[in-house]
């Protein structure tokens, strides 16, 4: 949608709009400012917002939903050759490549989608070597799969644990 939005825009009124609300280009452009004419300019409270959203709504809010440079990489990452895989007979359902992902992706449910950009963190942390690389142009049907017993087990073991402390 900010690709096609941001294309019309500029298509209509002969304004390029990329460069206004791309990140790199805002702080490039605000150093410029900053050394040949000794201030800041308006993007340092664009760059001000964008801090904003990233800590008050999440991890990558303005890569995922402003940023265009964030949607051309999105929109390339459907058609990457490498993709990240989970064996789930495997999978112990430890939820540490959920934590470890820079994208607050979730790897063990499956759920990576367009977004990944096959740093392989999830598949570093792995302890079963659940993770894998595999070549292919599709994503794999959702393969998600019923948790473990012993998780379940671990964390009604855990949960009981804190009510009788409480």
């Amino acid at each position: 949608m900010v690709l096609g939005l941001g294309t019309l825009i500029s298509v209509i009124f002969g304004v390029v709009v990329f460069p206004m609300i791309y990140p790199p280009a805002i702080i490039s452009r605000e150093l410029y400012y900053l050394i040949y004419v000794g201030v800041f300019g308006s993007g340092f409270t664009l760059l001000g917002i964008s801090l904003f959203f990233e800590i008050a709504l999440s991890r990558r809010a303005v890569c995922r939903y402003l940023c265009p440079g964030g949607a051309l990489y999105s929109l390339l990452g459907k058609f990457r050759v490498l993709r990240i895989r989970r064996k789930a007979s495997a999978c112990i359902d430890c939820v540490k490549c959920n934590h470890v992902c820079g994208l607050g992706l979730e790897p063990m449910s499956d759920l990576t989608g367009m977004e990944c950009n096959t740093c392989t963190a999830c598949i570093a942390i792995c302890p079963t070597d659940a993770l894998t690389l595999r070549l292919g142009w599709k994503d794999d049907p959702l393969k998600q799969s019923k948790p473990n017993p012993k998780t379940l087990q671990a964390i009604h073991v855990i949960l009981q644990n804190h009510k009788e402390m409480t």
